[in-house]
């Protein structure tokens, strides 16, 4: 039996949903389980190109948000609901406005003061008129509370949730198997991991990355470019998008976590190293600090090579070490969410929208 909430539920998003980036993949798992838990719901792509899109996409995006809205519930996520405060008004006045903030679009990484400043002036707007604010992590939620005017009783958190897996222990591997899981941007820091690896070069070390190459084309061809330079070309593979199996496939063969993210709303790749029971090797860049605890791994300051060279040479060298973090990181597993959790506390808020 369907739940009946005599209203119709849009989930609106920009892009593909099945984009394989943490922010799509979540939207997806919470779009599948409310279907499964009862809600009927109906999506809605917003097109492509944001938080930046062209012009005619930006208002044709306005036009498909409004004409949803009357008497409809709609959950949009923050990717472009925060530069659409004209469409997120008129939700408002003629429907039910739930906002989803993966995290604030003024902090990506590689924008310029005058856009962050618009961004945020933007954003805050457009989250004044949901009627209720959903965040991936306390860090988030702390942000919007201080500093985008998001009351308390609007904001929910409502945490990433992982897989069961099973644990793998080492790669077996002669040569330390580092891993990187994350879409080539600014914002993940792989100038900086590279770089630090180029002080490595006396150790033994494999590097790879499986994440879109074409997301970011001319931050791709610059880290591209940057490998080539250092004299990495064969010690770091680029795999490109790879399937979700593939993905776990590669957690399995791996030897240590690495992702020097400038910043994350949460940091789900960090979770899945986690629930693979690897150690990790990140940042303090945002929630990250509340994913990795202090005895799965190693976080240093965003966009600092040397720390960050540090901590890669002490686990590439010290098998005791490395097996210490693993140990943290499998304990750290069990305490993950689950993403029913995560669908639980939108079908509550769906609920109690009026």
């Amino acid at each position: 039996m369907r739940l009946q909430l005599n209203k119709n539920i849009i989930f609106a998003y920009p892009g593909d949903l099945a984009t394989l980036t943490g922010g799509y993949i979540y939207n997806a798992k919470i779009i599948t389980g409310l279907h499964k838990s009862g809600i009927n719901i109906t999506t809605l792509s917003l097109g492509e190109g944001f938080p930046c899109p062209t012009h005619e996409t930006r208002e044709k995006a306005v036009k498909l948000l409004c004409d949803a809205a009357q008497n409809s519930t709609l959950i949009v996520d923050g990717l472009a609901l925060g530069i659409l405060p004209k469409a997120a008004e008129i939700i408002a006045k003629n429907g039910r406005l739930i906002a989803l903030v993966h995290h604030p679009l003024a902090l990506e990484t590689g924008i310029n003061a005058q856009d962050a400043a618009k961004f945020k002036a933007s954003e805050i707007l457009a989250l004044s008129f949901a009627h209720q604010v959903i965040v991936t992590s306390p860090a988030t939620a702390k942000i919007l509370a201080n500093e985008y005017g998001v009351t308390q009783n609007r904001l929910h958190i409502a945490l990433p949730g992982v897989e069961p897996v099973i644990v793998s222990t080492v790669s077996n591997s002669t040569t330390p198997q580092l891993l990187s899981v994350a879409a080539i941007s600014q914002r993940k820091g792989f100038d900086v991991l590279v770089a630090a690896l180029g002080t490595l070069r006396s150790l033994e070390w494999h590097l790879t990355v499986a994440g879109d190459l074409t997301r970011s084309p001319d931050v791709s061809a610059q880290l591209l470019q940057q490998v080539q330079d250092l004299g990495l070309s064969d010690r770091i593979t680029f795999l490109g998008s790879v399937s979700k199996t593939e993905i776990s496939s590669l957690y399995a063969k791996s030897d240590i976590f690495v992702l020097a993210s400038h910043y994350e709303g949460y940091g789900m790749a960090y979770a899945e190293a986690l629930a693979h029971g690897l150690p990790v090797i990140g940042t303090t860049g945002g929630a990250i600090p509340d994913v990795v605890p202090n005895d799965a791994g190693i976080l240093v300051k965003p966009n600092e090579v040397k720390p960050l060279a540090d901590a890669l040479g002490l686990l590439i060298q010290d098998t005791t070490v490395r097996a210490s973090f693993a140990v943290g990181a499998q304990k750290a597993s069990r305490n993950l969410p689950c993403w029913s959790d995560a669908v639980n506390i939108f079908k509550k808020i769906i609920g109690d929208v009026k």
